[in-house]
């Protein structure tokens, strides 16, 4: 077996969706939101998400722009951000926090968290922005 089966074994094993272990429950939902959820056969990691969103959207990180700490910026203050600096070329934003990812409108209101109250008090790790898709 190497080093690839061995880590994906590994994400199996501690999988929060029964019905599917390749793809974790709230990975599964952001991509859903998209429409991506069928583009990869794993999605247990950020870069899972990222790989599967990025086959129809650009999708960048924004961590400066947003003027997010990494570990020590909100959930609350980044929607307080958005909500008064509203980008309209973004779609959405897909936030990383420790264990967890959700993702947000360009407005700041939720688009799919499936740990609301877990998210809450978690320090966001890094945020993507996702554009609209061009003509």
């Amino acid at each position: 077996m190497n080093t690839n089966q061995v880590i994906r074994t590994a994400f199996k094993a501690v999988s929060n969706n029964e019905e599917n272990p390749n793809k974790n429950i709230c990975a599964y939902e952001v991509a859903k939101v998209f429409g991506c959820e069928n583009n990869t056969r794993y999605l247990h990691t950020s870069d899972d998400l990222l790989r599967a969103v990025r086959k129809w959207f650009k999708v960048r990180q924004c961590n400066t722009a947003l003027k997010v700490k990494a570990g020590k910026t909100t959930k609350w203050e980044l929607r307080d951000y958005l909500k008064t600096n509203v980008n309209e070329e973004h779609m959405a934003y897909i936030v990383r926090v420790k264990g967890h990812v959700f993702a947000l409108c360009n407005n700041g209101k939720k688009l799919v968290d499936t740990d609301f109250i877990a998210s809450l008090n978690r320090p966001i790790e890094k945020v993507w922005a996702v554009y609209f898709p061009e003509d």
